[in-house]
């Protein structure tokens, strides 16, 4: 069980361990002393408070991919790969017993929305930021 009193923030990110996931979990650790990487095996060393879904049957997760008919445009792995995230969480929530959460995506941590350089952003410093750029959840 994850002991928390704040609303933690949570970057789920599965597979690989690029390295601007190190500047958006240090980016959200900035602004929230409780920041829990939910990942796999992959990305196991990337963050202190990581959360491994390695080995983990996501029933609701299992029963959505019997029933999914891609129908955008979109690559199907990135749609399911956007899709997963949300059902890691309702899963986390449920199994890590906490009552809500924060889900950022790590692109809206890492763009500064200048020629599509990386970086640290400075989030939470402009309206103009967190809505113009999202990529992702929010």
């Amino acid at each position: 069980m994850v002991q928390t009193t704040n609303i933690p923030v949570v970057i789920a990110h599965f597979g690989n361990q690029p390295e601007y996931l190190k500047y958006a979990l240090e980016a959200a650790a900035q602004w929230n002393q409780d920041v829990i990487f939910i990942g796999d095996d992959g990305n196991k060393n990337a963050w202190a408070n990581h959360w491994s879904i390695s080995g983990v049957t996501i029933p609701k997760w299992v029963e959505f991919e019997n029933s999914y008919i891609k129908l955008s445009n979109y690559p199907e792995h990135y749609e399911k790969a956007i899709l997963f995230r949300l059902f890691v969480m309702d899963y986390w929530l449920q199994t890590a017993a906490v009552n809500g959460a924060f889900l950022i995506d790590i692109a809206i941590l890492n763009e500064n929305g200048t020629e599509g350089r990386r970086g640290t952003a400075p989030i939470f410093s402009s309206e103009k930021f967190l809505f113009e750029n999202q990529v992702g959840l929010l």
